[in-house]
């Protein structure tokens, strides 16, 4: 098995191959200085004097054991002095040359020095950039966010090959080609998204904001950035109403220029739903738009558990009624019943039926009870009586309960 050689070592064999008088000025440079610990970079002016340093610098990295952060820094500003000297072009694949092997021999900390003493030079190596771009998200970040030296293949590319983090890493550079942007968008993660709203530099087209307010109706930090983005259109606005906070609604209302109409009836909307959470469970019976909102999400197979929590959380408590009567085909009526049950069985036999996990199940019965009794808290034993009777069901029992309990009401 072959066992790696030293970085200097390695850069000792390219001089050695590519000028011979590379070792004789090594030496030289050395000899001039008094101790060994000297700084001899002071004393680097022609390449061959900044490659002996780089080499100095390498060889005492080693010595000291790795974890020296100034002899870090010296390293990579001694690659970034030879890449900024005025190279020819065989000069220029010679030190590509050294410094990609150099990287590839470096421990972590070393590369990620490197990384970041490269990221925003013109004259790095598309090699080395590369190779850094691939390295672990620690190491690729600094380029992948600035360098230059990356072309929009180079991006796509690593796109389709890498991970969530290097997406984040690369929604947050300047200047991002329209094919980016949209390679970007059709990974539809949050994270990446919330980079892309926030990056002012770039224009995002209407089809990267519809997508993205299809993420904003699961993602609470995605809404403020969307909903503030100068090239938002109206209906987009209109259509994340529903699905944000009452600040942000009160933005909307404020910013975008919606017809009387809508506006009236989304105000009156806000209002009542408003008292859902400040005076009480006013009215159980959803509103139109509410209902035609949730048969939208039912055929979009969109009501989950996490959507069902998230909505009671936003204190939505017709919209809840609305969202639960569509999954589980019950009345709305049937809904505020089972919220306001103590016990907890209605809620219960109704999650067991669209397989809720038990986890959520509890979450749906405290937020239920709290937002439709007022309680601040729900009795312990009430909740271990819940949660018994959830765990005694089995699915066949609670599907054959909801479509017996469907059938009466529809028969009254």
């Amino acid at each position: 098995m072959a066992i790696d050689k030293p970085p200097y070592k390695v850069l000792e064999e390219k001089l050695a191959g590519y000028r011979e008088q590379g070792l004789f000025a090594m030496q030289a440079i050395e000899d001039r200085a008094p101790a060994a610990t000297t700084d001899i970079g002071f004393l680097a002016s022609s390449l061959d004097e900044k490659l002996v340093d780089l080499h100095d610098a390498t060889r005492r990295y080693t010595i000291a054991g790795k974890a020296d952060l100034m002899l870090r820094k010296r390293i990579a500003n001694a690659i970034g002095q030879i890449l900024e000297h005025d190279l020819s072009d065989a000069e220029r694949d010679m030190v590509a040359d050294i410094v990609t092997s150099l990287v590839r021999q470096a421990e972590r900390d070393l590369r990620e020095s490197i990384s970041q003493r490269l990221c925003f030079m013109e004259e790095a190596p598309l090699e080395v950039v590369l190779q850094l771009a691939h390295d672990s998200i620690e190491v690729a970040q600094p380029v992948l966010e600035y360098s230059p030296v990356l072309t929009d293949m180079d991006l796509l590319y690593i796109i389709q090959s890498k991970s969530h983090e290097y997406w984040q890493a690369i929604a947050r550079r300047k200047l991002l080609d329209s094919s980016v942007v949209e390679a970007l968008v059709d990974v539809k993660e949050e994270n990446t998204a919330l980079n892309l709203l926030l990056n002012d530099s770039i224009e995002l087209k209407t089809t990267a904001l519809e997508a993205f307010a299809e993420l904003t109706k699961y993602s609470d930090k995605l809404a403020e950035p969307l909903l503030r983005r100068k090239e938002l259109p109206q209906k987009i606005a209109m259509d994340l109403f529903w699905h944000v906070s009452a600040q942000l609604r009160t933005h909307i209302l404020k910013n975008f220029n919606i017809p009387k109409a809508k506006l009236d009836e989304a105000l009156q909307d806000a209002l009542e739903d408003f008292k859902d959470t400040a005076e009480g469970y006013h009215e159980p019976k959803p509103s139109k738009l509410m209902i035609d909102l949730a048969t939208q999400y039912g055929r979009a197979g969109k009501i989950s558990d996490a959507a069902l929590i998230k909505t009671l959380r936003r204190g939505q408590v017709r919209f809840f009624v609305a969202l639960m009567g569509e999954r589980t085909g019950l009345s709305h009526e049937t809904i505020h019943q089972i919220m306001r049950q103590v016990g907890g069985q209605g809620m219960a036999v109704a999650c067991r039926a669209v397989k809720t996990q038990k986890e959520n199940f509890v979450s749906l019965f405290l937020l239920s009870r709290s937002l439709t009794r007022g309680d601040r808290a729900v009795d312990a034993l009430e909740l271990r009586k819940a949660i018994k009777y959830y765990d005694a069901l089995t699915e066949e029992m609670a599907v054959s309960i909801l479509a017996n309990t469907i059938i009466d009401a529809s028969s009254n």
